[in-house]
Order: structure tokens, then sequence, then C-alpha cells
């Protein structure tokens, strides 16, 4: 099959809690996004026009701006405090947002998905060794979300809103014909590995907030890859893949007949924390490597993917249907911070796309 379980039996669901712990503490705080005036929101477009279009279409506009101020603006204007009314966890552009990502029918890379590409670590070279310690720190952060125990995120003085970062690591945004599906399960405790294409699944953490031994963590990736060099010498080509790649139509086709047979492997790689896609060779410039972010060969853009290549060079890859980059930024600082204090390694982080 495409997916391969070399992880322990999970242990017993655990419901997490995270609004109880410190992380919400000042979420009450956050200022609600406003509705602007609909007179205002009519004279911005207007002046967003005026570089754009010729003045006589812009005359001809005026017009029917002016009619809709005139006519459905004020309805359609108090259907937005509706919805800002009804949605007390997120705002009254959550379900636009969603509608935009999730109904959007075109590839992931390129459209929608940014990347960052992290500066080279100081020390630390070997991709597996890279490799283990950013599973493990991308498990303790999950742990510390799903518990409510990372502190709260501030520009400034000012808390952010931390609605987001619960819903950020062990998601997925599933393909379906017309609208995509997002999900996340904050109880997992597993990882998917994307070695050429070859999926492996395994648990790097309790449900208590153990994280797997660096050691253990370079074992079983070895493992995988032993499995990918015997799949190689039968002549096993694993290409899944490349599919989430292409337009989300012809991917939610090709899964729905996926899952016929593989519906559990599928499901326990949409609620791994995150895909880690382990890559052959290496980027001789930031260009180059920023190219392997934005569409690293064989990933997987469903989720939230890292790429380590041979040299231990670091980029990721990110699903933007609920989060937006302050939330990947509070993933990254907090990789940072373990792999400078707790492996030696000094490195930074890039964004680009």
């Amino acid at each position: 099959g495409s997916s391969r379980e070399v992880r322990e039996q999970e242990e017993e669901e655990v419901v997490f809690d995270p609004t109880q712990g410190r992380l919400f503490q000042h979420q009450e705080e956050v200022p609600r996004l406003p509705i602007p005036e609909l007179k205002d929101t009519c004279d911005r477009y207007i002046k967003a026009l005026e570089p754009l279009i010729e003045k006589d279409m812009l005359e001809e506009t005026k017009g029917y701006v002016e009619e809709f101020l005139q006519g459905q603006g004020p309805s359609l204007q108090e259907e937005l405090h509706r919805l800002d009314q009804e949605n007390k966890a997120g705002s009254w552009v959550s379900g636009f947002w969603e509608t935009m990502y999730l109904e959007n029918r075109d590839p992931h890379p390129i459209h929608t998905s940014p990347f960052f590409v992290l500066s080279p670590f100081a020390r630390m070279k070997d991709p597996l060794q890279v490799l283990a310690a950013l599973i493990r720190s991308t498990a303790s952060f999950h742990h510390l979300v799903r518990t409510g125990n990372l502190g709260p995120e501030k520009a400034g003085d000012k808390p952010l809103c931390a609605y987001q970062l619960p819903r950020f690591l062990a998601s997925s945004c599933v393909p379906a014909k017309g609208r995509d599906v997002y999900i996340s399960e904050p109880s997992a405790n597993h990882i998917t590995l994307n070695i050429q294409g070859n999926l492996f699944v395994f648990q790097v953490m309790s449900n208590e907030g153990e994280i797997i031994s660096q050691e253990l963590c370079v074992k079983a990736i070895k493992k995988c890859f032993k499995d990918v060099s015997r799949k190689e010498s039968d002549g096993v080509d694993t290409m899944i893949p490349i599919f989430s790649a292409g337009d989300r139509d012809t991917w939610a086709v090709v899964r729905a007949a996926l899952s016929e047979n593989n519906a559990s492997q599928l499901s326990v790689i949409d609620t791994s924390l995150a895909v880690f896609n382990l890559l052959q060779g290496e980027a001789g410039s930031l260009e180059e490597a920023s190219q392997i972010a934005m569409a690293p060969p064989l990933g997987w853009f469903d989720k939230l993917q890292f790429n380590v290549m041979q040299n231990g060079q670091v980029s990721l890859n990110m699903q933007h249907a609920a989060c937006d980059g302050h939330t990947l930024l509070s993933l990254l600082r907090h990789i940072r911070s373990e792999l400078v204090e707790g492996e030696g390694v000094g490195g930074g982080e890039k964004g680009r796309g």
C-alpha cells in the first residue's frame, strides 16, 4: 500500500482543552475584528480602482456603487453583523476565509501554500539527526498547545488571538469534490515520514507529553529508510503523494478510489502532527532551496510539511486553510529555541512566498 504503519499502538484517546491553560488567559482581551462602515468600504473600493481602470469606466462604476449603497448594501451590512454575533470564537470573516481556501480548486503549491526556508544550522548537519530533532520539537510544541501550557503570544504588550493554534498541527485539508474538509485531531501523538513518496507513520510522544528520545527517533527513521531501499531493489514505485499537488477535484476523485482499501491508512496520515519529507540531494542556493520549499518532490500538500535535505537544510510548506503566518512563526520560534538549547544548534527562519 501507499502507507506503512511502524508506530506502536496508540494510547486511549484523551480529550484536551487548551482553553483552560495560560495560552488562552488573555483571549478575552483580544479586540474583535471590526466591521467597517458600509460607506467607508465603498469609498475604499472606488479608491482602489482609480489606478486600475479608465476614467469613463470609473465613473460608470461609481454609479453602480451608489446604487449598491441605496439598495442591497445595507441589508448585506446587517448580515455581516449577524455573522459576527454568531461567531464568538472567530469573527465575521471566518466563514469567508474558509470558503476562499476550501472551495479553491487550484493546486495548493504556488496558489495557496506559503513556504519558509530556515537558515542553515551552525553545527548539526546530519539529515537524520536534524529530522529527529525537528520531529521531537514539533511534538513538544503540540503538547504545549493542546494542554494550554504554551505561553500566550503577544505583539509588543498586546495579546494575540490563540484560536488558530490548537487547529494548526495534527490537522489536514482533506480533498473533496467542490469543497475540501478541514479536520484536526489534538489527541494525536504520531507523525508521518515521507521518503521518496513512501509514507510511514510512527508514534513520537505519549498522552502525557513524554517525547521519543533522539536516539529512538533516528532508529525509527533508519528503519523506514531500509524499507524504502528494499522497495527500490524490488522495483516498487510509490507515487501517491503527487496527486496532492494537483487540482483539488482530481485529488478528491483519486483519494475516494484509494479510500476503498486504504481508508484507515489515509486517516492516520490526516491526523498526524505533520509530514516530514526526507529529500535526496542538496540545495545549492537560497533560490533553489525556495523552489524545493514551494513544491517539495512528492510532497503531501494537505498538511504542514517539513523538508530536510541531505546537508541538513530545512524548509517547510504550510497548509493555509485554517492558520495564518503568525501561527507558524510560533512553532518556528519554539523549534529554534529547543534546538539551540537542547542540541546546541544555531539558526533562524526566513519567510518566503
